[in-house]
């Protein structure tokens, strides 16, 4: 039993001076072997940026990734919607990326569904009228969700929001 812990001391105390020895390499600030930027494999996804290009405008979306397989979920950005996002291949040669999921537009159409049958089409700025209109008559959150097919969740975020003073 003393040998062994005598044999645990000895490789602590060595590991540790083999620690002391061996001094930490500092890597310059523009490294960036590390990290995923945009054109990091621009060579290497050459053909699936062609692939891309044929579906969607030139260059609108890149991947940031190296390209796997269609199956490989990759990092892609998007110039018009300025976003990052984790897509397949499959998926976005087949155009399924809308640009309007961002929010960045607030004139969308926003369809309300129920059973898979679009009931009735609502302007993005006719909603927020709507909601301005009945939070101010102090109409209940249960109804406004009723009557427009909004959350009362987000009806509830969009009074503490912006109609803070009306409770």
């Amino acid at each position: 039993m003393a040998n062994r812990k005598r044999i645990k001391e000895r490789n602590k105390r060595q590991l540790h001076k083999r620690y002391k020895q061996t001094s930490v390499k500092v890597l310059p600030k523009e490294f960036k072997a590390h990290l995923l930027y945009e054109s990091k494999y621009a060579v290497e996804n050459q053909t699936y940026q062609l692939l891309l290009n044929d579906v969607y405008d030139k260059n609108v979306i890149t991947p940031v990734e190296r390209y796997i397989s269609n199956q490989a979920t990759l990092i892609h950005f998007c110039v018009t919607c300025a976003v990052k996002f984790y897509a397949q291949p499959r998926y976005l040669l087949k155009g399924t990326h809308d640009c309007t999921i961002s929010g960045i537009d607030s004139s969308l159409n926003y369809t309300k569904k129920q059973n898979n049958k679009v009931l009735k089409k609502i302007n993005g700025e006719e909603l927020a009228k709507d909601l301005d209109r009945m939070i101010l008559k102090g109409v209940k959150p249960n109804v406004i969700q009723q009557k427009t097919g909004v959350s009362r969740q987000i009806v509830n975020w969009y009074k503490n929001r912006f109609h803070a003073e009306v409770k």
